[in-house]
């Protein structure tokens, strides 16, 4: 995973407010233990992850009451960047400004 060595490393080092946390999409054909946390390290970090989707609830979870202070960035498949994005901005979804949020599509 590009970067994820260095965003890690932010967060160990509480640079940043909040927490890191991954969703890991898969092919279906993984079978996830519910009694175990999985977690990726990165220099000594744990970063925990989960083996689906992510959501908009999860974004919502996230971003908690002080969304409007949050900066986001989305990055996937043209689909889901563009869902998000525009839940994410949209009056009747979470109402950020759009400047706060930023987005990078894959192929």
């Amino acid at each position: 995973m590009l970067f994820l060595e260095h965003v890690a490393e932010i967060f160990s080092h509480g640079q940043l407010r909040g927490e890191l946390r991954l969703f890991l999409t898969t092919n279906g054909k993984h079978v996830v233990d519910e009694t175990k946390q999985e977690v990726v390290s990165c220099d000594g970090f744990d970063v925990p992850f989960e083996r689906r989707r992510i959501s908009l609830d999860d974004l919502t979870l996230a971003l908690g009451p002080e969304k409007n202070d949050a900066v986001v960035f989305v990055c996937g498949l043209p689909a889901m960047t563009d869902g998000f994005v525009e839940r994410l901005v949209a009056k009747e979804g979470l109402g950020i400004s759009p400047h706060r949020v930023f987005y990078e599509k894959w192929w």
